[in-house]
Protein backbone atom coordinates (compact mmCIF):
# COMPACT_ATOMS: atom_id res chain seq x y z
CA UNK A 1 0.00 0.00 0.00
CA UNK A 2 3.04 2.55 0.92
CA UNK A 3 4.38 1.81 -2.37
CA UNK A 4 1.64 2.31 -4.46
CA UNK A 5 0.63 5.23 -2.80
CA UNK A 6 4.07 7.09 -3.32
CA UNK A 7 3.63 5.79 -6.91
CA UNK A 8 0.48 7.71 -7.13
CA UNK A 9 1.86 11.04 -5.70
CA UNK A 10 4.68 10.71 -7.65
CA UNK A 11 3.10 10.46 -10.63
CA UNK A 12 0.44 13.38 -9.86
CA UNK A 13 3.51 15.21 -8.90
CA UNK A 14 5.22 14.78 -12.52
CA UNK A 15 1.71 15.05 -14.10
CA UNK A 16 1.25 18.39 -12.10
CA UNK A 17 4.63 19.83 -13.34
CA UNK A 18 3.68 18.70 -17.07
CA UNK A 19 0.35 20.98 -16.70
CA UNK A 20 2.18 23.59 -15.43
CA UNK A 21 4.68 23.81 -18.57
CA UNK A 22 1.44 23.74 -20.63
CA UNK A 23 -0.52 26.27 -18.41
CA UNK A 24 3.28 28.69 -18.51
CA UNK A 25 3.59 27.99 -22.38
CA UNK A 26 1.78 27.71 -25.47
CA UNK A 27 0.86 26.22 -29.18
CA UNK A 28 1.98 22.50 -28.68
CA UNK A 29 3.75 22.11 -25.36
CA UNK A 30 0.82 19.86 -24.02
CA UNK A 31 2.01 17.05 -26.61
CA UNK A 32 5.44 17.32 -25.40
CA UNK A 33 4.51 17.93 -21.57
CA UNK A 34 2.16 14.50 -21.91
CA UNK A 35 5.30 12.81 -23.51
CA UNK A 36 7.43 13.57 -20.99
CA UNK A 37 5.01 12.70 -18.31
CA UNK A 38 4.85 9.66 -19.56
CA UNK A 39 8.44 8.97 -19.29
CA UNK A 40 8.32 10.25 -16.29
CA UNK A 41 5.61 7.72 -14.88
CA UNK A 42 7.65 4.60 -16.53
CA UNK A 43 10.53 5.79 -14.25
CA UNK A 44 8.34 5.82 -11.31
CA UNK A 45 6.91 2.29 -12.09
CA UNK A 46 10.33 0.78 -12.58
CA UNK A 47 11.83 2.83 -9.50
CA UNK A 48 8.66 1.74 -7.50
CA UNK A 49 8.01 -2.11 -9.00
CA UNK A 50 4.48 -0.94 -9.91
CA UNK A 51 3.05 -2.92 -12.81
CA UNK A 52 -0.32 -0.26 -12.81
CA UNK A 53 2.03 2.44 -13.83
CA UNK A 54 3.35 0.17 -16.40
CA UNK A 55 0.14 0.13 -18.36
CA UNK A 56 -0.15 3.98 -17.41
CA UNK A 57 2.50 4.73 -19.79
CA UNK A 58 0.86 3.16 -22.53
CA UNK A 59 -2.88 4.51 -21.82
CA UNK A 60 -0.61 8.42 -21.59
CA UNK A 61 0.64 6.96 -25.24
CA UNK A 62 -2.89 6.53 -26.58
CA UNK A 63 -3.70 10.59 -25.62
CA UNK A 64 -0.65 11.29 -27.20
CA UNK A 65 -1.89 9.98 -29.95
CA UNK A 66 -5.49 11.11 -30.21
CA UNK A 67 -3.79 14.83 -29.20
CA UNK A 68 -1.95 14.42 -32.79
CA UNK A 69 -4.70 13.10 -34.65
CA UNK A 70 -7.05 15.97 -33.78
CA UNK A 71 -4.22 18.52 -35.29
CA UNK A 72 -1.33 16.26 -36.79
CA UNK A 73 0.26 20.06 -37.77
CA UNK A 74 0.51 20.33 -33.45
CA UNK A 75 -0.04 24.12 -33.99
CA UNK A 76 -2.44 24.55 -36.53
CA UNK A 77 -1.93 27.48 -39.01
CA UNK A 78 1.00 28.82 -36.98
CA UNK A 79 3.65 25.96 -38.26
CA UNK A 80 5.07 28.46 -40.64
CA UNK A 81 7.71 27.87 -43.66
CA UNK A 82 10.87 26.67 -42.08
CA UNK A 83 11.81 23.18 -42.48
CA UNK A 84 12.84 20.78 -40.18
CA UNK A 85 13.29 23.21 -37.27
CA UNK A 86 9.09 23.68 -36.51
CA UNK A 87 6.80 22.26 -34.23
CA UNK A 88 6.87 18.94 -35.89
CA UNK A 89 9.95 18.30 -34.81
CA UNK A 90 9.49 19.03 -30.87
CA UNK A 91 5.60 17.66 -31.91
CA UNK A 92 6.61 14.02 -32.88
CA UNK A 93 10.20 14.06 -31.91
CA UNK A 94 9.26 14.57 -28.57
CA UNK A 95 7.20 11.62 -28.33
CA UNK A 96 8.51 9.45 -29.92
CA UNK A 97 11.82 9.89 -27.69
CA UNK A 98 10.32 9.65 -24.70
CA UNK A 99 8.52 6.41 -25.72
CA UNK A 100 11.55 4.90 -26.90
CA UNK A 101 12.97 5.96 -23.36
CA UNK A 102 10.33 4.63 -21.60
CA UNK A 103 9.77 1.57 -23.73
CA UNK A 104 14.07 0.54 -22.58
CA UNK A 105 13.18 1.50 -18.97
CA UNK A 106 10.30 -0.89 -18.44
CA UNK A 107 12.05 -3.65 -20.37
CA UNK A 108 15.29 -3.34 -18.68
CA UNK A 109 13.63 -3.32 -15.53
CA UNK A 110 10.77 -5.94 -15.98
CA UNK A 111 10.88 -7.74 -19.30
CA UNK A 112 8.90 -7.21 -22.40
CA UNK A 113 5.27 -7.34 -21.66
CA UNK A 114 2.43 -4.99 -23.23
CA UNK A 115 2.92 -2.11 -22.00
CA UNK A 116 6.34 -2.09 -23.15
CA UNK A 117 5.54 -3.27 -26.91
CA UNK A 118 2.52 -0.84 -26.99
CA UNK A 119 5.48 1.80 -26.02
CA UNK A 120 7.40 0.97 -28.58
CA UNK A 121 4.96 0.71 -31.24
CA UNK A 122 3.93 4.05 -30.17
CA UNK A 123 7.93 5.33 -30.93
CA UNK A 124 7.92 3.88 -34.25
CA UNK A 125 4.59 5.51 -35.27
CA UNK A 126 5.64 8.97 -34.10
CA UNK A 127 9.33 8.78 -35.89
CA UNK A 128 7.51 7.31 -39.19
CA UNK A 129 4.96 9.96 -38.76
CA UNK A 130 7.86 12.91 -37.54
CA UNK A 131 9.64 12.02 -41.09
CA UNK A 132 6.06 11.64 -43.21
CA UNK A 133 4.66 15.35 -42.08
CA UNK A 134 8.42 16.96 -42.12
CA UNK A 135 9.11 15.42 -45.69
CA UNK A 136 5.66 17.19 -46.83
CA UNK A 137 6.20 20.29 -44.86
CA UNK A 138 9.98 20.76 -46.25
CA UNK A 139 8.64 20.03 -49.93
CA UNK A 140 5.15 22.21 -50.10
CA UNK A 141 6.06 25.27 -48.54
CA UNK A 142 4.97 24.60 -44.93
CA UNK A 143 1.81 23.47 -46.11
CA UNK A 144 1.88 19.34 -45.15
CA UNK A 145 -2.16 19.09 -46.39
CA UNK A 146 -1.12 20.04 -50.26
CA UNK A 147 -2.87 17.81 -52.15
CA UNK A 148 -0.11 17.53 -54.57
CA UNK A 149 3.25 15.44 -54.91
CA UNK A 150 6.61 16.18 -56.51
CA UNK A 151 8.75 13.24 -57.91
CA UNK A 152 11.85 13.80 -55.06
CA UNK A 153 8.99 13.49 -52.58
CA UNK A 154 7.87 10.53 -53.65
CA UNK A 155 11.71 8.98 -53.79
CA UNK A 156 12.35 10.04 -50.46
CA UNK A 157 9.16 9.10 -49.10
CA UNK A 158 10.18 5.31 -50.50
CA UNK A 159 13.49 5.90 -48.72
CA UNK A 160 12.22 6.56 -45.63
CA UNK A 161 10.37 3.47 -45.53
CA UNK A 162 12.84 1.84 -46.46
CA UNK A 163 15.18 2.78 -44.21
CA UNK A 164 12.84 2.26 -41.20
CA UNK A 165 12.43 -1.54 -43.21
CA UNK A 166 15.97 -2.15 -42.65
CA UNK A 167 16.87 -0.49 -39.16
CA UNK A 168 13.76 -2.45 -37.73
CA UNK A 169 14.91 -5.85 -39.36
CA UNK A 170 18.06 -4.95 -38.09
CA UNK A 171 16.96 -4.67 -34.53
CA UNK A 172 14.48 -7.93 -34.91
CA UNK A 173 17.41 -10.01 -36.12
CA UNK A 174 19.35 -8.56 -32.72
CA UNK A 175 16.51 -9.06 -30.60
CA UNK A 176 13.73 -11.12 -31.80
CA UNK A 177 10.96 -9.26 -31.25
CA UNK A 178 7.08 -9.09 -32.72
CA UNK A 179 6.74 -5.38 -32.84
CA UNK A 180 9.87 -4.61 -34.74
CA UNK A 181 9.44 -7.68 -37.03
CA UNK A 182 5.88 -6.38 -37.58
CA UNK A 183 6.77 -3.10 -38.26
CA UNK A 184 9.32 -3.91 -41.07
CA UNK A 185 6.75 -5.98 -43.20
CA UNK A 186 4.64 -2.88 -43.12
CA UNK A 187 7.47 -0.75 -44.11
CA UNK A 188 8.35 -2.50 -46.37
CA UNK A 189 4.99 -3.01 -47.80
CA UNK A 190 4.75 0.63 -47.62
CA UNK A 191 7.43 1.63 -50.15
CA UNK A 192 6.17 -0.88 -52.40
CA UNK A 193 3.02 0.66 -52.60
CA UNK A 194 5.37 3.99 -53.08
CA UNK A 195 7.23 3.09 -55.26
CA UNK A 196 4.52 1.12 -57.76
CA UNK A 197 1.95 3.74 -57.27
CA UNK A 198 3.85 7.04 -56.98
CA UNK A 199 7.24 6.21 -58.92
CA UNK A 200 6.01 3.81 -61.45
CA UNK A 201 2.68 5.75 -62.53
CA UNK A 202 1.41 8.92 -60.97
CA UNK A 203 4.83 10.83 -60.56
CA UNK A 204 6.74 9.28 -63.36
CA UNK A 205 8.00 11.92 -65.58
CA UNK A 206 7.58 9.49 -68.77
CA UNK A 207 4.21 9.52 -67.67
CA UNK A 208 3.74 12.92 -66.21
CA UNK A 209 4.91 15.70 -68.26
CA UNK A 210 6.49 17.71 -65.57
CA UNK A 211 10.32 18.87 -65.66
CA UNK A 212 12.66 16.13 -63.87
CA UNK A 213 14.65 18.67 -60.86
CA UNK A 214 18.42 19.26 -61.46
CA UNK A 215 20.88 18.73 -64.34
CA UNK A 216 21.47 15.98 -67.12
CA UNK A 217 22.84 13.23 -64.24
CA UNK A 218 22.58 14.68 -60.87
CA UNK A 219 18.76 15.12 -60.64
CA UNK A 220 15.80 14.12 -59.13
CA UNK A 221 16.08 10.34 -60.63
CA UNK A 222 18.92 9.85 -57.86
CA UNK A 223 16.62 10.66 -55.23
CA UNK A 224 13.71 9.00 -56.69
CA UNK A 225 14.84 5.85 -57.84
CA UNK A 226 18.67 5.04 -57.44
CA UNK A 227 18.90 5.72 -53.81
CA UNK A 228 15.37 3.36 -52.95
CA UNK A 229 16.83 0.74 -55.37
CA UNK A 230 19.90 0.75 -53.84
CA UNK A 231 17.91 0.06 -49.98
CA UNK A 232 15.58 -2.43 -51.42
CA UNK A 233 19.17 -4.55 -52.28
CA UNK A 234 20.77 -3.92 -48.97
CA UNK A 235 17.32 -5.09 -47.57
CA UNK A 236 16.91 -8.13 -49.44
CA UNK A 237 20.59 -9.01 -48.26
CA UNK A 238 19.65 -8.14 -44.75
CA UNK A 239 16.22 -10.11 -44.56
CA UNK A 240 18.21 -13.31 -46.17
CA UNK A 241 17.68 -16.31 -43.99
CA UNK A 242 15.63 -13.92 -41.04
CA UNK A 243 12.71 -13.14 -43.30
CA UNK A 244 10.22 -15.07 -45.09
CA UNK A 245 11.16 -15.62 -48.90
CA UNK A 246 8.02 -13.80 -50.29
CA UNK A 247 9.94 -10.23 -48.54
CA UNK A 248 13.25 -11.11 -49.34
CA UNK A 249 11.84 -11.85 -53.06
CA UNK A 250 9.70 -8.45 -53.23
CA UNK A 251 12.65 -6.68 -51.87
CA UNK A 252 14.19 -8.50 -54.79
CA UNK A 253 12.18 -7.32 -57.33
CA UNK A 254 11.53 -3.61 -55.73
CA UNK A 255 15.72 -3.12 -56.52
CA UNK A 256 15.21 -4.30 -59.86
CA UNK A 257 12.69 -2.64 -61.09
CA UNK A 258 13.76 0.61 -59.95
CA UNK A 259 17.45 0.10 -61.47
CA UNK A 260 15.35 -0.15 -64.57
CA UNK A 261 13.34 2.81 -64.52
CA UNK A 262 16.04 4.95 -63.84
CA UNK A 263 18.17 2.93 -66.52
CA UNK A 264 15.34 4.04 -69.05
CA UNK A 265 14.41 7.75 -67.29
CA UNK A 266 18.41 8.86 -67.18
CA UNK A 267 18.95 7.21 -70.56
CA UNK A 268 16.14 9.57 -71.92
CA UNK A 269 17.23 12.47 -69.88
CA UNK A 270 20.61 12.61 -71.68
CA UNK A 271 19.41 12.87 -74.77
CA UNK A 272 16.05 15.49 -73.57
CA UNK A 273 15.64 18.58 -71.61
CA UNK A 274 14.05 18.30 -68.65
CA UNK A 275 10.78 17.31 -69.80
CA UNK A 276 11.40 13.74 -71.25
CA UNK A 277 7.64 12.72 -71.41
CA UNK A 278 6.65 10.54 -74.17
CA UNK A 279 5.25 12.99 -76.14
CA UNK A 280 8.85 14.30 -76.79
CA UNK A 281 9.90 11.18 -79.24
CA UNK A 282 12.80 9.10 -79.86
CA UNK A 283 15.10 9.30 -82.42
CA UNK A 284 17.51 6.45 -83.33
CA UNK A 285 20.36 6.84 -81.36
CA UNK A 286 18.54 7.11 -78.23
CA UNK A 287 16.45 3.95 -79.13
CA UNK A 288 19.78 2.18 -79.49
CA UNK A 289 21.24 3.33 -76.35
CA UNK A 290 18.11 1.82 -74.40
CA UNK A 291 19.98 -1.79 -75.32
CA UNK A 292 23.46 -0.33 -74.53
CA UNK A 293 22.43 0.67 -71.15
CA UNK A 294 20.71 -2.75 -70.70
CA UNK A 295 23.51 -4.89 -71.61
CA UNK A 296 26.01 -2.47 -69.69
CA UNK A 297 23.98 -3.11 -66.35
CA UNK A 298 23.36 -6.92 -66.93
CA UNK A 299 27.13 -7.43 -67.65
CA UNK A 300 28.01 -5.12 -64.17
CA UNK A 301 25.42 -6.59 -62.40
CA UNK A 302 27.05 -10.33 -63.38
CA UNK A 303 30.68 -9.27 -62.67
CA UNK A 304 29.20 -8.28 -59.29
CA UNK A 305 27.80 -11.86 -59.09
CA UNK A 306 30.70 -13.21 -59.45
CA UNK A 307 32.87 -11.24 -57.43
CA UNK A 308 30.29 -11.51 -54.41
CA UNK A 309 29.59 -15.31 -55.28
CA UNK A 310 25.75 -13.51 -55.13
CA UNK A 311 23.26 -15.33 -57.64
CA UNK A 312 20.46 -13.05 -57.33
CA UNK A 313 22.66 -10.52 -59.03
CA UNK A 314 24.10 -13.00 -61.58
CA UNK A 315 19.84 -13.66 -62.40
CA UNK A 316 19.22 -10.07 -62.63
CA UNK A 317 21.85 -9.86 -65.20
CA UNK A 318 20.44 -12.67 -66.65
CA UNK A 319 17.20 -10.28 -66.70
CA UNK A 320 18.48 -7.30 -68.03
CA UNK A 321 20.43 -9.00 -70.78
CA UNK A 322 17.43 -10.89 -71.83
CA UNK A 323 15.12 -7.35 -71.90
CA UNK A 324 17.92 -6.58 -74.17
CA UNK A 325 18.10 -9.43 -76.34
CA UNK A 326 14.41 -9.14 -76.68
CA UNK A 327 14.38 -5.59 -77.39
CA UNK A 328 17.11 -5.94 -80.35
CA UNK A 329 15.02 -8.83 -82.03
CA UNK A 330 11.52 -7.18 -81.34
CA UNK A 331 12.22 -3.87 -82.17
CA UNK A 332 15.39 -3.19 -82.98
CA UNK A 333 15.63 -5.11 -85.87
CA UNK A 334 11.99 -3.48 -87.70
CA UNK A 335 12.79 0.12 -85.87
CA UNK A 336 15.97 0.80 -86.55
CA UNK A 337 18.29 0.63 -89.97
CA UNK A 338 21.57 1.26 -91.08
CA UNK A 339 24.40 1.89 -88.48
CA UNK A 340 22.04 1.78 -85.55
CA UNK A 341 21.22 -1.88 -86.53
CA UNK A 342 23.95 -3.46 -86.83
CA UNK A 343 25.45 -1.68 -83.44
CA UNK A 344 22.93 -3.07 -81.80
CA UNK A 345 23.54 -6.80 -83.37
CA UNK A 346 26.96 -5.73 -82.56
CA UNK A 347 26.62 -5.11 -78.94
CA UNK A 348 24.86 -7.65 -78.43
CA UNK A 349 26.80 -10.58 -79.80
CA UNK A 350 30.02 -9.17 -78.01
CA UNK A 351 27.94 -9.02 -74.83
CA UNK A 352 26.32 -13.08 -75.15
CA UNK A 353 30.20 -13.69 -75.90
CA UNK A 354 31.44 -11.99 -72.96
CA UNK A 355 28.96 -13.23 -70.67
CA UNK A 356 29.84 -17.16 -71.86
CA UNK A 357 33.28 -16.85 -71.28
CA UNK A 358 33.18 -15.52 -67.99
CA UNK A 359 30.61 -18.15 -67.16
CA UNK A 360 33.04 -21.14 -68.18
CA UNK A 361 36.05 -19.62 -66.49
CA UNK A 362 35.00 -18.32 -63.31
CA UNK A 363 31.47 -19.89 -62.47
CA UNK A 364 31.94 -23.36 -63.99
CA UNK A 365 35.31 -23.69 -63.05
CA UNK A 366 36.95 -26.95 -62.34
CA UNK A 367 39.24 -27.67 -60.40
CA UNK A 368 40.96 -31.20 -58.78
CA UNK A 369 38.94 -32.84 -56.05
CA UNK A 370 39.99 -33.31 -52.17
CA UNK A 371 40.55 -36.88 -53.19
CA UNK A 372 42.66 -36.52 -55.96
CA UNK A 373 40.11 -38.11 -58.38
CA UNK A 374 38.28 -35.69 -61.38
CA UNK A 375 37.10 -32.80 -61.32
CA UNK A 376 34.32 -31.37 -59.80
CA UNK A 377 31.88 -28.22 -60.36
CA UNK A 378 33.20 -25.07 -58.23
Amino acid sequence: AARIALGAFATAALAALALGFVFVFDKGVLTVALAVAALAAAYVATRLDLVALRYAVAAIGFVVLGRLAWEPRIVGEALGATPILNWLLFGYGAPALAFGLAARQMRLAGGEDLPVRVAQSLTILFAGLLVFFETRHALNGGDPYEPSSSLIEQGLLATSALLFAIVLTRLDLRRASPVFNIASVIFGVIAVALAALGLAFARNPFVECRAVEGGTFFNALLLAYLLPAALAAVLMRMSRGGRPQWYVTAAGVLSLALLFLYACLQTRRFFHEAVICEQQGAEDIEIWAYSAVWLALGALLLLYGVWRQNQGARIASGLFVLAATLKIFLYDMAGLEGLMRALSFIGLGVVLIGIGLLYQKLVFARRPSAGGGGPDVV
